[in-house]
């Protein structure tokens, strides 16, 4: 059963800048500004923030792979971070008040309990760090039986006096070093609230409002015209996801309980290499190549083996708009584009041995 989120956490990797791997978080944001999308925001992941897995997505920057501050995390990673959490935001109706420390919270101040009663956070803060399963084991019983998810593994300091833990994770305490200690929290959410209000106009208009066709993109297979695309002002073109599935013979389904879409097609095979695209004001959608589900179309899923979308699309006036380039070098399509017409060419697919 897919998971219903209540809390956002945004971690740092402690890994090099091109560092994204599978299994650890939802999305990944390299040093670049690149958002790798992982798994499934409806799908709980096992060790992204202890004591805390369940009903929780995870977020990371690629960075800080080395000691100290020698690789941190770069400005436009910050800014991508919060552009994504925003498009979460807005696909689960939450509004700009919505993103507070309940719902969206660095790993820092999760470990810290800042989520909890200050009461409570202190008699399990001040500890030393465990040096033993059974030191470890009593930290979290004592933690429990406070009703915390678990002790104090935070940052030792917190600019407002919030009581310091054993140093395990400090994940965004600070976005750099001039930063408050504890200020990294602060500083993201008023940034996702900002882009979160952005999210109420699009960023791009991608279907003119008018008959005005200079950025529509004819798509053929072969010599028969499928579609129409559009141009973006960075030369992409967008497609309806249903127009290419149709002309391929692709079966297609829309999951309406967690909104993704699942194509099924067990002669494709997906590369995963596609970026997900960051565009304020469309609703982003996760597309699935063979997702498990019933007979009935509901999900079936597993915390150990969580299922990656192949890419992501928009939503475009209830219908799903793929990047076509994105879609074609995914499934294996040939394809060209002719500047004469600004249109692009499908080929059949490769037959498969």
């Amino acid at each position: 059963m897919a998971q219903i989120i209540k809390k956002i956490y945004l971690h740092w990797t402690a890994t090099p800048y091109d560092w994204a791997q599978p299994g650890h978080y939802h999305t990944v944001i390299l040093g670049n500004g690149t958002v790798k999308h992982l798994t499934g925001y409806d799908q709980a992941l096992n060790y992204h923030t202890a004591g805390r897995n369940l009903e929780s997505v995870a977020l990371a920057v690629s960075c800080m792979g080395t000691a100290g501050w020698t690789s941190p995390p770069t400005a436009i990673q910050i800014e991508n971070m919060c552009k994504e959490t925003a498009q979460l935001a807005f696909k689960l109706g939450w509004q700009p008040e919505d993103i507070n420390i309940y719902r969206v919270m660095t790993h820092a101040e999760a470990a810290a309990n800042r989520d909890c009663p200050i009461e409570k956070a202190k008699q399990v803060s001040g500890l030393r760090f465990p040096t033993s399963t059974p030191q470890a084991e009593e930290y979290m019983e004592k933690a429990r039986q406070l009703g915390l998810p678990h002790e104090n593994y935070g940052p030792s300091s917190w600019f407002d006096g919030w009581p310091g833990g054993f140093v395990e994770r400090w994940d965004l305490w600070q976005l750099k070093p001039s930063d408050r200690e504890g200020e990294g929290g602060l500083i993201l959410r008023n940034k996702i609230k900002n882009y979160l209000v952005k999210m109420a106009v699009p960023e791009v208009i991608v279907k003119p409002p008018t008959s005005d066709k200079k950025n529509e993109c004819p798509i053929y297979l072969g010599s028969q015209l499928i579609a129409t695309g559009y141009l973006l002002s960075d030369n992409r073109c967008y497609v309806q996801l249903s127009k290419l599935t149709a002309a391929y013979g692709f079966s297609i389904t829309f999951n309406q309980k967690f909104r993704y879409v699942n194509l099924q097609a067990n002669t494709l095979k997906a590369k995963y290499l596609a970026n997900s695209p960051l565009i304020l004001g469309y609703p982003v959608i996760d597309i699935y190549l063979n997702r498990p589900q019933d007979a009935q179309g509901e999900t079936i899923s597993d915390q150990d083996f969580p299922v990656q979308p192949f890419m992501q699309g928009i939503i475009i006036e209830n219908s799903t708009y793929v990047l076509i380039a994105d879609f074609c070098n995914e499934l294996g399509i040939p394809y060209t584009f002719q500047t004469s017409d600004r249109s692009l060419r499908l080929k059949a697919l490769p037959a498969t041995k």
